[in-house]
């Protein structure tokens, strides 16, 4: 008896050592790495102004909704307009995310395992680059750990209503943050009737009717939340921001070939990005260099922003040969295979790599631009905590691919071995978010990373459920 007492004792301690372990990390590359800020950081920082002041005028660019620029603007008002003051946000975000990932873990009965998850996503080098840029990277993850960690709670209640609507109710709020969170709606619905059926977990099983009733009404909450920003988007002149966005993976993908109409303007300038692109034979897996495609891109994507779904689909349907091509290199590359065009690997560099440069604002031509410079100026120095996060940089980009094709294969084996579907909860969202960019082919890197934390996950989860002979059943976490 006094054994398994002990046991429980070193299993605690474990876990808690992981957490401070993190948590003292954390506290250490907050002082030790630079901010980023981006044309797009700038963006939400001058965003989260206007929306503190209410002033939705059209300064305002609708096509960011107003959560994450708020956190920063009241972070600043409270903290102070500096650049350690910026980064608090996401900071605490990355550590909820990771917090929120253990957690679940623990509460599927696997403390231990948790507590390697914890130290596994706390060493991630783009996850703490990550929470130093002023991006919504960060916050996305820990929308998505959220979910999880929600669903993962309900099992002990499953057939409480509650769940279900808090559940709908963080997905509508994750669509203010991002919103491509909201693109998910249909496979949290589906994980969550999975879960009422006993398909995930053993337990009572609800009847198909009410079973989807939940799944409903998650989707129902998520869009009612997000719906007052869409109506409000829809009148501006943001509404065809996602056309433009269509438009410009369409030529950076090279899906158009040359001699297409549209592009009758720019075809020489589009076959040099081409040619400069392609290395044996091969177009890059992320298509045209971003560098090269800004030079023209314009000439198409401003005047045509109007009919860039229409053309995007029209392109799709006329030349698919050329559109199946490119998913399959927007697939490799947001699964981690080498670019030249790789934001996380930027990034990542920009933060850890280029640590004796201080913080960096990289939007020269952004109205805020001096100001930025001034405000969020910072010093800082090599460390031991830059130079071990550059270290793991290699280790973790061979340990993401193994992630995403052990991911694939626990979705069909959970099929068969229903022992490994609590891994589903994790892979399923993960691998769903990655296609859906695929196919749209939104050949950036960046947009794929907060689903990379959930693939990590599975690395320590699904060894724990094979070892283990029992299902893992939901415990107090």
């Amino acid at each position: 008896m006094s054994t398994i007492v002990d046991s429980g004792d070193r299993t605690r301690w474990i876990w808690r050592g992981a957490l401070i372990f993190s948590a003292v990390f954390h506290l250490l590359h907050y002082i030790a790495l630079p901010v980023l800020i981006t044309v797009d950081g700038a963006d939400y920082i001058l965003l989260g102004r206007l929306a503190a002041a209410l002033n939705f005028s059209e300064e305002y660019y609708f096509a960011r909704p107003p959560l994450y620029p708020l956190l920063i603007e009241y972070s600043t008002r409270l903290l102070g307009r500096n650049a350690m003051a910026v980064q608090v946000p996401n900071l605490l975000l990355g550590f909820g995310a990771i917090w929120l990932a253990g957690t679940a873990l623990k509460a599927l009965n696997f403390p231990r395992a948790a507590a390697g998850l914890v130290v596994l996503l706390t060493l991630y080098p783009t996850f703490a680059a990550y929470e130093h840029c002023v991006l919504t990277e960060t916050g996305s993850v820990f929308f998505l750990f959220l979910t999880i960690w929600l669903l993962v709670r309900s099992a002990r209640n499953e057939h409480d209503w509650r769940w279900s609507i808090v559940l709908g109710v963080v997905l509508g709020i994750s669509y203010h943050h991002r919103p491509t969170l909201l693109y998910l709606a249909p496979v949290w619905a589906v994980l969550r009737m999975f879960q009422l059926r006993g398909v995930i977990d053993r337990g009572h099983i609800l009847p198909w009717k009410q079973a989807l009733s939940h799944a409903a009404a998650i989707m129902a909450l998520g869009i009612v939340i997000a719906l007052p920003w869409q109506i409000v988007m829809s009148r501006s002149e943001e509404r065809h921001a996602g056309g433009e966005l269509l438009l410009i993976f369409l030529l950076k993908q090279a899906v158009l070939p040359p001699d297409d109409p549209l592009l009758a303007d720019i075809r020489e300038d589009y076959e040099q990005g081409i040619a400069d692109a392609t290395v044996g034979g091969r177009l890059d897996a992320a298509g045209i260099h971003q560098y090269t495609l800004r030079r023209f891109q314009e000439k198409v994507t401003i005047p045509k922003r109007p009919e860039g779904s229409r053309i995007f689909i029209d392109a799709v349907a006329t030349y698919p040969g050329r559109y199946i091509d490119a998913v399959w290199r927007t697939a490799l590359l947001l699964c981690g295979a080498a670019t030249a065009d790789d934001e996380n690997g930027l990034f990542t560099s920009l933060v850890i790599s280029e640590v004796n440069h201080g913080g960096k604002v990289l939007a020269p031509r952004h109205p805020l631009y001096v100001q930025l410079q001034h405000d969020f100026a910072q010093r800082t120095n090599d460390t031991h905590i830059s130079r071990t996060l550059e270290r793991l940089r290699g280790f973790y980009a061979v340990l993401l691919m193994i992630a995403v094709l052990m991911n694939i294969i626990v979705v069909i084996a959970a099929v068969f071995v229903p022992r490994l579907r609590p891994a589903w909860l994790f892979a399923l969202p993960a691998l769903a978010f990655l296609v859906m960019h695929a196919i749209v082919l939104f050949a950036t890197t960046r947009y794929a990373f907060p689903v990379y934390p959930l693939l990590l996950a599975n690395l320590i989860l699904i060894p724990a459920l094979l070892v283990n002979r029992e299902q893992a059943q939901p415990t107090s976490a």
